[in-house]
Order: structure tokens, then C-alpha cells, then sequence
């Protein structure tokens, strides 16, 4: 992959087989500070894994390995008009709010998978 930023009389892109046609980041200057701004792009599906769900959809993440960033992703497809699909272990009567680490508004569907 080729990268070129830097310099402001070079354009701004990352190339490689089969990219964009379109500039994916642009130059831009606020307050004096020169910044990259990135193209946002929308997300139709977001899949997370979780250990525990209850019948309101909130999920723990007790057995999993690293439950880093199933909030943001969450919330990110949510924004978009995604939909969030919350893959768990089993299904227990009710979670305690401190144990939750996904709400269950965010969570569109919920299969069990043994």
C-alpha cells in the first residue's frame, strides 16, 4: 500500500488494487492546526459476541476474552440506521445494570449459539 501525507503539495490518498476513485481523506486547516479529515461511511450490521443475554436484550461479556469496543460498535450501527445483531451463549432470567455492557435497545436480535 502506498501512502503519501505530509506534504501539502502532494495529494492525500492511500491506494491499492481495486480502491476508491474518490479522496478517502482531506487536508484541512482548524484553528491554524493542519488535520486530516477522513470520509465517514455508514454501517449496515454490526455482529457482537457476548456471554449472557436476559428477555430485555441486555448482554454481559463475562466469559469473553476482551470485550473492548461492543458499546461503540453498537452505537455506531444503531446511528447509521443498522441494525446490531448480539450473538450469546445463553439466556438468564435478568442481568444486574452493572453487569450490563449492552443495553438492550441498542440489540436487534439475539441467537444463541452453543
Amino acid at each position: 500500500m502506498d501512502m503519501i501525507v505530509g506534504r501539502h503539495d502532494l495529494p492525500i490518498k492511500m491506494t491499492w488494487p481495486g480502491a476508491y476513485a474518490e479522496d478517502l481523506v482531506r487536508s484541512i486547516s482548524l484553528n491554524g492546526v493542519d488535520c486530516l479529515r477522513y470520509k465517514t461511511f455508514a454501517v449496515d450490521v454490526a455482529v457482537v459476541r457476548g456471554t449472557t443475554a436476559d428477555a430485555d436484550g441486555k448482554m454481559t461479556t463475562v466469559k469473553e476474552a476482551l470485550a473492548l469496543e461492543s458499546l461503540a460498535i453498537a452505537m455506531g450501527a444503531r446511528n447509521s440506521r443498522g441494525i446490531v445483531i448480539d450473538k450469546i451463549e445463553r439466556i438468564r432470567q435478568a442481568i444486574s445494570a452493572e453487569a450490563t455492557k449492552l443495553a438492550g435497545h441498542l440489540v436487534v436480535c439475539e441467537p444463541v449459539v452453543r
